[in-house]
């Protein structure tokens, strides 16, 4: 008998839920203030007595192993892992083509390539390693940070830089280094 009923109740569970959702978040609703009252309350009450801090402890822990075992952390944790990524990833572009934007456009100087992927900004007279040493105490590429600041407007000269492809840019180091080696190269973007 306890078996069918069971089966009942999941079975109508399954067909109201909606409905029941919604009386909850009603409720919820109604309720609001009164319940986060009696939550200051408890906690108020409680907040200093170490055995009841051990409890919620231990009863958070085994309600995290149990979803761990289940495998529903790991799942959660890379979903979002994954969302984050992708969403720093658009954040990263959008400030990049901004930047490229107030230096001229998403083009590069040199070759007009004009595949986002190529493109970075280049420090004209050079210094990108000593602008990164004095900044950050280490050398590491600029890239975003130079982007966010040229952005929010906190370079001083936004003359100093403009945007090249990697090729161009690797080129450019090498004019300052070796002018004559440089001389024998010559950059065309075809634009396929």
């Amino acid at each position: 008998m306890n078996k069918e009923r069971r089966e009942y109740h999941r079975k109508w569970y399954k067909e109201n839920r909606e409905l029941i959702l919604q009386r909850c978040k009603r409720c919820y609703q109604n309720h609001k203030e009164e319940n986060r009252e009696k939550g200051r309350k408890y906690y108020e009450k409680h907040k200093n007595d170490s055995s009841f801090r051990e409890k919620q402890n231990i009863k958070a822990k085994a309600q995290y192993q149990k979803r761990k075992v289940e495998g529903k952390v790991q799942e959660y944790q890379n979903k979002v892992q994954d969302k984050r990524r992708e969403y720093a990833k658009e954040r990263r572009k959008k400030i990049k083509l901004q930047a490229f934007e107030i230096l001229g456009g998403a083009k590069c100087a040199n070759c007009g390539c004009d595949t986002f992927a190529f493109l970075e900004i280049n420090h004209k007279n050079g210094g990108g390693n000593k602008e990164s040493q004095k900044r950050f105490g280490k050398k590491l590429g600029l890239g975003l940070q130079i982007c966010t600041d040229i952005v929010n407007g906190k370079v001083d000269d936004i003359t100093k830089y403009e945007v090249l492809c990697r090729v161009c840019n690797a080129l450019h180091y090498l004019h300052l280094k070796e002018p004559e080696q440089a001389r024998r190269f010559d950059i065309k973007w075809n634009g396929d």
